[in-house]
């Protein structure tokens, strides 16, 4: 079987909106620090509510956020 893993390309996602994570965080009321552990892929925990307010924000879907790639694959 070929493992999945969940990698969360926002970094490119906000780099091409030009919305930095200050503004981010400021403007969704989302904690600063789990943004960079979530934009980095080192947030352990992913609340469906945090998920649904960037959405929103961002006015994008989470395929715009998320991708599924196998385990082994590095992502530049």
């Amino acid at each position: 079987m070929n493992k999945k893993k969940l990698h969360v390309k926002m970094k490119l996602f906000l780099d091409n909106k030009k919305v930095s994570v200050r503004t981010l965080s400021k403007e969704t009321n989302i904690h600063r620090n789990w943004l960079q552990d979530f934009i980095n892929n080192k947030a352990k925990v992913i609340p469906i509510e945090h998920l649904e307010i960037l959405c929103s924000y961002l006015d994008c879907d989470s395929s715009d956020i998320f991708e599924m790639i196998n385990d082994l694959e590095q992502v530049a």
